[in-house]
């Protein structure tokens, strides 16, 4: 997977983009208004999505892979970085969740919002097999050259 690492070294310290504008395509998905029988209009094209609340499971791991590139060697210790990106996804989650309660046809959802942080608390368990994709050896920096 070196084109991974490749990719995050380019980034360097610019690494914090890749979450932000995941979020903000997160964000455009979600105000995308809903029909009556659950389909999303997209461009003209009706989607039909079964079993939704799970997408959010994968949709808020890769943003939570997003956030700790992003915070890798900013923060300090595993544990803290891990709970900051709990955090933001968590909240993030709810603020869209918020947010689709004013779109046509959609709602807020607990459940949808829970789903969110599932999917950052498994990124965040599985971080340390995951971070080898990223980064090479122990350098704790994206933009290292190890």
């Amino acid at each position: 997977m070196q084109i991974l690492r490749d990719t995050v070294k380019v980034l360097g310290s610019c690494t914090w983009v890749l979450p932000l504008a995941y979020m903000g395509l997160i964000t455009t998905l979600s105000h995308l208004p809903s029909k009556p029988d659950g389909g999303l209009l997209l461009m003209g094209w009706e989607v039909q999505i079964q079993y939704g609340d799970l997408l959010h499971i994968p949709l808020y791991a890769v943003l939570a892979i997003f956030w700790k590139i992003a915070l890798e060697g900013r923060l300090q210790g595993v544990r803290s970085n891990s709970w900051v990106v709990i955090l933001l996804c968590g909240g993030f989650g709810f603020l869209d969740e918020w947010h689709q309660s004013f779109v046509p046809g959609r709602d807020a959802s607990l459940t949808d919002a829970l789903a969110d942080i599932l999917g950052a608390v498994l990124t965040c368990c599985c971080w340390p097999k995951l971070r080898p994709l990223f980064f090479n050896g122990l350098s704790s920096r994206p933009d290292s050259h190890l």
